[in-house]
């Protein structure tokens, strides 16, 4: 078999993929899957955003610092801070929102 035809019969996986859970003006919210060894280059967004990872372990790097992030790891960025990501060990799996928030002062409440 050649070189070539090993590599089409091995099935090839996306390094990351995503779908929206929820969107309306001013929010989306993303899952996000990150492959094992897989990555997320670095970006950014024009709004808020708060990661929460749900499963697996990999690192967060935000402005070029990097961290350790795991089931219940939080990381929040204000608008346009550069970040990336990537997978350790096993598949890694986040819930992203992204929003536009406001800054009138408010104090942030629920009432539950």
């Amino acid at each position: 078999m050649t070189r070539e035809a090993e590599e089409a019969a091995v099935p090839s996986k996306a390094a990351f993929g995503k779908s929206v859970v929820a969107e309306r003006e001013g929010l989306k919210v993303v899952r996000l899957t990150v492959s094992v060894g897989g990555a997320v280059p670095e970006h950014h967004a024009n709004v808020d955003v708060v990661a929460v990872v749900t499963r697996g372990r990999g690192f967060f790097t935000v402005e070029g610092v990097e961290r350790a992030i795991s089931a219940g790891s939080v990381v929040e960025m204000r608008p346009r801070v550069r970040h990336s990501l990537r997978a350790d060990g096993e598949e890694l799996e986040l819930v992203v929102v992204h929003a536009r928030l406001a800054s009138d002062g408010a104090s942030t409440q629920c009432g539950a």
